[in-house]
């Protein structure tokens, strides 16, 4: 299905949101924000657990978002096979691994899209997503990421072969690991 977000969503003072299994529609935000969402889980946390390959999410704002769990945790999808585009994400997440500002596991594309925050975990940490097997456009992270091993600005893991991604990314911020065998360049 289609879905087009008409107004603003605030939710303030509301339990924790379960999120959405597997998504295959369009999701248009049509330049809305969703305000103070919450979501406590395990695995695959994020607005979207699933995005597959012929699923879009666009135009979406999120802000003031707090993200906890296990592993494979971001704030808009945890596996993208899809397309995302113009969103916007600000607030927080917190995991133990396999933990991206916007997606956790990028098979898809991610385009024009910022996230702008704290990311905090062990290992696999990326300011956009943590691994990327397909295309990361025109992205922009601003904000502190905190672990141990494996952590990356834009990804922590970057696939060979088909990946891609494109030198109009930016970053901006700090980014702080344990690991004594780790390196930044400038």
């Amino acid at each position: 299905g289609n879905y087009v977000l008409i107004k603003d969503l605030d939710f303030r003072g509301k339990p924790a949101f379960t999120p959405i299994n597997t998504f295959t529609g369009t999701f248009n935000g049509n330049n809305h924000i969703i305000r103070n969402l919450i979501i406590n889980h395990d695995r695959k946390v994020s607005l979207f657990k699933q995005l597959e390959e012929n699923g879009v999410i666009a135009n979406l704002r999120l802000e003031d978002i707090e993200i906890e769990g296990d592993n494979l945790l971001a704030s808009l999808v945890a596996v993208n096979y899809g397309k995302i585009d113009n969103c916007y994400v600000i607030g927080s997440i917190k995991g133990k691994r396999e933990v991206g500002g916007l997606v956790a596991c990028n098979i898809g594309s991610i385009s024009n899209s910022i996230f702008k925050g704290k990311i905090t975990g062990c290992n696999n940490l990326g300011g956009i997503s943590y691994s990327n097997s397909r295309l990361i456009r025109s992205c922009y992270f601003e904000g502190s990421i905190k672990g141990n091993n494996y952590i990356g600005g834009l990804v922590a893991i970057n696939s060979p072969g088909d990946s891609a991604i494109d030198s109009s990314d930016y970053i901006k911020g700090i980014i702080s690991f344990n690991n004594p065998n780790g390196w930044v360049i400038d």
